[in-house]
């Protein structure tokens, strides 16, 4: 039994890889055809840009978005089941989940009680934790947001950067931008927020804009990237891969 349930896991690690891959196929398409940009509304002590993004980022990249999270939450628990089905098989499997806890904690004598199990499954649950770090606290908030309502992908994240181009040697790099708005780095942008970057009388260097994908999750103020999901999903494959090991190790000296 424990061993079809790690095969599970593993399918639904394989099934999450298919909605990034859709993932990026649709963002990739919406940045051909609309995207976002700049333009400058003021100059003088500082010059002052307005975001434009027209239209917003269909609904249909947040249902992707949740699928891949509803996977990746999925395989650790199936992994999860499948551990106790070494460790503590007397256990009901319709109540074992992955325990989250909190971020940076030990799971206290409540949470343990709660799981039900031996010291030897909370030992490789707490050793998993350890594995998946800030990537399962950012997926297990995900997780718990797409429960109630979608996961806002209509974001735009700036980045900040500069060229500073060298006339006498044709040569350019990028450096850091010198923005006065260094808040609204990492933060969902909206059509029509503006951004304000010092001026420079360098006729050197030139500004440079660059927006990627992000989402938006209850209770945190900054965005975090699209990109980031990948490896999100790479950690919990890690991660399970780990309870596989572990399952095995314990149900060998059993």
């Amino acid at each position: 039994m424990a061993q079809e349930r790690f095969a599970e896991a593993r399918a639904k690690i394989t099934r999450s890889l298919v909605h990034y891959e859709g993932l990026r196929s649709a963002i990739e398409s919406y940045e051909k055809h609309h995207g976002a940009s700049v333009e400058k509304i003021v100059e003088g002590e500082q010059n002052l840009y307005r975001v434009r993004i027209s239209p917003e980022p269909t609904t249909g990249i947040s249902l992707i978005i949740g699928d891949f999270v509803h996977n990746l939450r999925s395989a650790l628990d199936y992994a999860t089941c499948a551990l106790m089905a070494v460790t503590d098989p007397q256990l009901p499997q319709s109540r074992i989940q992955f325990p989250f806890g909190r971020g940076g904690q030990i799971l206290n004598h409540q949470e343990r009680k709660n799981l039900g199990c031996s010291r030897a499954a909370i030992g490789v649950l707490e050793g998993a934790r350890r594995l998946g770090g800030p990537a399962l606290i950012l997926l297990n908030l995900m997780s718990n947001q797409d429960k109630h309502r979608l996961l806002v992908a209509s974001v735009i994240r700036q980045q900040k950067a500069e060229i500073q181009i060298d006339f006498s040697k044709s040569i350019a790099n990028i450096i850091a931008s010198p923005a006065l708005d260094t808040h609204m780095w990492n933060r969902s942008l909206q059509d029509g927020d503006v951004l304000a970057i010092d001026t420079d009388a360098n006729p050197g260097v030139g500004l440079m804009f660059s927006f990627v994908f992000g989402l938006t999750l209850d209770g945190r103020d900054d965005a975090i990237p699209v990109n980031d999901l990948h490896e999100i999903g790479r950690i919990a494959e890690k991660v399970v891969q780990h309870l596989d090991a572990a399952a095995s190790r314990l149900g060998g000296s059993a």
